[in-house]
Order: structure tokens, then sequence, then C-alpha cells
């Protein structure tokens, strides 16, 4: 047995380590730091601004090893000779392919770089939430790199007949400007899931991404993805959903159009994405690959 510490800004759930819940505001504070007692095997930070505190625990001799979970290609700044490029840090652990490629890309030594897709259990997104009846339907907070702009004007130029409802934060102004009668904007819900299985296709048209929660979630919750083919999504559901690119297709366009209208093909391929989740995404399988990494890097078995 060994003892492990996580440090993130949010929630992980049960866990048998001991977890510190850290709202920092900057990498440089040292609150996760100091309140901890005793020393551990191994820490575990969750995003860039942990990674500093977790530095400081090794130099300080609270840790023996560091790690760092990454779940996104963006491009890694300055800061992060601080964090993920901090010669201190023993390992990262990326949610995807996609993930490691773009670390490598960016200067990250590719033996300092592990590959474990993220589980999810069925039972999670067991729940749910009579809503108002509607299309499209995605969920993202706003940011440049979840493309709803891209999101907005495929479905207003392709689908004019058909509303997108829109789960996530938004700033009001960015609401005040684009609400209409076809764009409903529901704000941010906590365990937004409960309420996707009100809507006939889940859409997704970012930039940038590893392997979107939300699409994971439409999938458990038995709707057809429209995804862009960027990051790690082509890995978990390359047969299982429609990709639409830069440029697009008019047999993709008929397509969704006839998934509004059939429920049978709807619900054949939704039946793919989450059999497509259930084989790779397994939560097991990412037990089994954790503690597997956890063993080995602390030198037991």
């Amino acid at each position: 047995m060994y003892s492990v510490t996580l440090i993130s800004n949010e929630h992980v759930g049960s866990t048998d380590c001991l977890y510190i819940q850290a709202d920092v505001k900057s990498r440089f504070d040292l609150r996760p730091y100091l309140k901890l007692d005793g020393k551990f095997d191994v820490t575990i930070c969750f995003n860039s601004r942990m990674i500093f505190a977790g530095v400081l625990m090794k130099l300080f001799g609270k840790t023996n090893k560091l790690l760092a979970y990454r779940g996104t290609t963006s491009k890694l700044d300055f800061g992060s000779w601080l964090s993920f490029k901090n010669p201190l840090l023993d390992l990262i652990i990326s949610n995807c392919k996609a993930v490691k490629d773009s670390l490598i890309h960016d200067g990250v030594p590719e033996n300092k770089i592990r590959v474990i897709y993220k589980g999810h259990d069925e039972q999670w997104y067991a729940e749910n939430e009579e809503d108002e009846k509607g299309d499209f339907v995605t969920v993202m907070n706003y940011r440049k790199s979840k493309g709803f702009e891209q999101t907005w004007e495929f479905v207003k130029k392709f689908f004019p007949e058909s509303s997108l409802t829109v789960f996530g934060d938004f700033p009001e102004k960015i609401v005040s400007m684009y609400e209409s009668k076809n764009l409903i904007f529901k704000g941010f819900k906590v365990d937004c899931y409960k309420y996707l299985s009100n809507y006939k296709v889940f859409i997704l048209l970012s930039s940038q991404e590893g392997i979107p929660k939300a699409a994971v979630e439409a999938s458990f919750k038995g709707l057809p993805l429209v995804l862009s083919p960027v990051g790690g999504i082509p890995e978990i559901w390359s047969e299982s959903a429609v990709f639409v690119g830069k440029t697009v297709s008019k047999e993709s366009v008929d397509y969704i159009k006839e998934l509004i209208s059939n429920d049978i093909l709807r619900q054949t391929l939704a039946e793919k994405a989450k059999k497509s989740c259930l084989e790779k995404l397994n939560f097991k399988d990412f037990v089994n690959n954790f503690i597997d990494i956890l063993t080995g890097i602390n030198g037991k078995v």
C-alpha cells in the first residue's frame, strides 16, 4: 500500500487518496502545500496551476513522485516551464493520443507521457430530466476553441427550421447578441446530461479537443453525434459519428437531415456511439491502467 495525494481546483469525487481542493488563482499560491502533513509517495495534479504547488511539495520533500493530468491539445504557453515542462515532473497522463502528440510537439519528452483514456460508467448518466424538446443540443462553456459560432452558423445555414439548445456558461453580451427563437441558451447546469435525451442530435464543432466529456455523456444518453474531427475525437468515434470539417459536404448535410426525421437511423448511429464509449472508455480498464502507473512509477508491485 502507498500514499497518494490529489491536488485540484474541482472536486474529483470519492477517493481513498488524500484529496486537496485548492481554489487557487495563481501558480504561486502556496495554500495547497501548506495544508499538507506528512510525506506522500505520489502526488497527482489535475491542472497546470496545481502542478507548481506539486513542484513545491517535491522540493520540500513532501512527495516522492509528481504526476500531472493533461486533457486538451491547446498549445503550452511560457508558464509551462513551471508546470508541464518542469524537470521535477515525473510523468504526464494524457487522456488520448492526440494530447500526447500535442505535448511532444510542444517539447515534452515522449518518455514522460503515458496515454490513459479516462473511464466512464454508463450508470453515472442514468438519470433524466424532462425539458423542452428540440432537434440539436450542445454543451460547452464559451471559449473560442469550443466553436460556438461555427456550430450555430452550421445549424442556421443548413437546418433553418431546426433549433439549437446550448447548455453552458456564456457571457450575457453573447446571449443577448445571439438568442432567438431557434437558438436557446439554458445556462450552466450541474449534471446537464440529465436533459440531453430531450433532443435528437448532439453537435459540437470545436477546433481543439481532447475527448469532450459532453460527447461521452450524449453517447450514453442515446444521441447520435455530429462532431468536428479534431483532437482525440476520431480515436473514440471514428466509425460512430458524423464528422463535419471546414468543408461541409452535401452528403453530410443530407445524412443529418435524415437523422432528425428517421428514428431508426438515429437510434442505430446512437447505439454505435455508445458502443464506442463502452469499448474504449471502459471505467475498469481506466482504473487498472491507473493502478499500473502508480505501482510502476513508485517502484512497487
